[in-house]
């Protein structure tokens, strides 16, 4: 069995959903970190959970999207809570979308720790421009997004639609893992590597704080 986190948002201003939450945390980490939750107990020894992340969560990559602070659930969830929030809407929203893909690069890190006989995984599929993540962007703007980004980032972490799929195919069926259960697979020149994450996702409390921060928050919920 093969639990994956593919539906994802990147939106142009800062948005909440009708629980509250800022939607790309709640989007592209916490409802995937609650699927895992419910599914757990049906997931069966060397059962693949793989978290869909990115490179821009590592300020290393130096991509066009500011990278991310933190991984603090509450101040990802309640962004007004950071005291370290940026108040330009746009920026706001780009780091959001960031802080939410280093979540579940973390996370992936967090599930292999405490269920080692699970087969955790995340991974990048480089920049599709072809995908439609942009499309709550302004038509100009996704212009820009499907064009202009990719000649400010280094040739090899541009993708297509097809290398993506066939590399997440291959993490999801089992016939590429990376080298340290919970480790970081990334599509580069069309092919599987492995990848080390930001130092914020290798964080030595960051795992175990987002746990138990996420299933605060879930709790806070309550039943849906």
């Amino acid at each position: 069995m093969a639990l994956d986190s593919t539906h994802g948002v990147n939106a142009p201003n800062i948005g909440f959903t009708e629980d509250g939450i800022e939607r790309s945390f709640q989007v592209n980490f916490l409802s995937h970190f609650l699927l895992f939750q419910c599914l757990r107990e049906q997931l069966t020894d060397q059962a693949i959970v793989a978290m869909t992340g990115s490179g821009t969560h590592d300020p290393a990559e130096k991509t066009p999207t500011p990278a991310p602070r933190h991984a603090d659930a509450e101040w990802l969830a309640y962004p007004h809570r950071d005291p370290e929030r940026d108040r330009f809407g746009p920026r706001a929203a780009g780091r959001a979308y960031t802080a939410s893909k280093l979540c579940c690069i973390v996370m992936a890190k967090e599930i292999a720790r405490r269920f080692p006989k699970l087969c955790s995984a995340s991974f990048d599929p480089g920049f599709v421009p072809s995908t439609r993540l942009a499309r709550e962007f302004p038509p100009l703007l996704a212009a820009v997004v499907k064009r202009i980004v990719p000649l400010l980032m280094p040739a090899d972490r541009t993708s297509t639609l097809e290398a993506a799929a066939a590399a997440y195919a291959d993490v999801l069926l089992g016939h590429r893992s990376p080298a340290c259960n919970g480790g970081y697979l990334c599509v580069r020149d069309q092919a599987l590597i492995d990848v080390q994450p930001s130092a914020l996702a290798r964080g030595a409390e960051a795992g175990a704080d987002l746990w138990a921060d996420s299933l605060e928050l879930l709790n806070q919920l309550g039943p849906s």
